[in-house]
């Protein structure tokens, strides 16, 4: 009798044991296949080692976890702090003594100096430029007198402002020229066209004077002309100029 029971209690603990080692993983919870050992005793002197019996999360330094992770808040990451100059930096290379040479050669002046200068060339030229009397063009006419004792035609002119000439008799029909006009002075530059009553006087310089010999065709006398290009012991400052001149003779061509 205690036998068969014996062999019943056997029977029964093998199959519970069978129907334990056959169940699936799923069904059943996950047994761990090693016996838990004990924590290991950290190496003496390690730095930043856990006292035994607590847990250190993943095994991160919390300081250098701290330092890494981002700000909270503001979603920017905490940038490194500059570094200050020492006072052992090195100093920058000095400028190239040759470039600064050259640089003085090429453009000892700054821009606003050059700019002052060219202004003042400006106005200096328009001084230069600007006329001493003010010039008033005009077109007249004279008759010539050739009695003796009478006062010469005067024909008045200016710089760049030559003066045309033009010959007529008594009844108002030109009168050629015969011959090249001469002047008295250097100044003074008569310019004629061969065969017509036209001459053109050009003054050289302002405040000159002269006379000029003309020679008419088939006249027996020449005729003078006095030629001013500005009068100098005048303070007026306009001086009238004989732009055009008909210069009649009171005889037949």
């Amino acid at each position: 009798m205690k036998t068969s029971i014996a062999l019943a209690l056997w029977l029964a603990a093998g199959g519970y044991a069978w129907a334990d080692e056959t169940v699936s993983p799923e069904a059943a919870p996950a047994k761990s296949a090693a016996p838990p050992t004990a924590p290991a005793t950290p190496a003496a002197g390690a730095v930043g080692a856990t006292p035994s019996g607590w847990a250190t999360g993943v095994g991160v330094n919390p300081a250098a976890q701290k330092a890494a992770s981002p700000a909270q808040g503001n979603g920017h990451v905490n940038a490194a702090p500059a570094q200050p100059p020492s006072g052992n930096d090195p100093l920058p290379p000095p400028s190239s003594e040759l470039y600064q040479q050259a640089q003085d050669s090429v453009s000892p002046l700054t821009t606003q100096e050059i700019r002052q200068l060219r202004g003042q060339v400006g106005e200096v030229d328009k001084a230069m430029a600007a006329p001493q009397v003010a010039i008033v063009p005009r077109i007249s006419a004279q008759t010539v007198n050739l009695s003796p004792g009478a006062s010469l035609p005067l024909v008045r002119t200016a710089v760049n402002y030559p003066s045309s000439l033009t010959f007529i008799d008594s009844t108002g029909a030109p009168w050629k020229l015969g011959a090249a006009p001469i002047s008295g002075n250097p100044d003074i530059t008569p310019y004629y066209v061969p065969n017509s009553p036209v001459m053109v006087l050009y003054a050289e310089k302002p405040f000159v004077s002269g006379n000029v010999t003309v020679y008419l065709e088939g006249l027996a006398v020449p005729i003078m002309l006095n030629v001013s290009s500005g009068e100098s012991d005048t303070q007026t400052h306009t001086w009238t100029v004989d732009s055009r001149l008909d210069l009649r003779v009171p005889r037949r061509g």
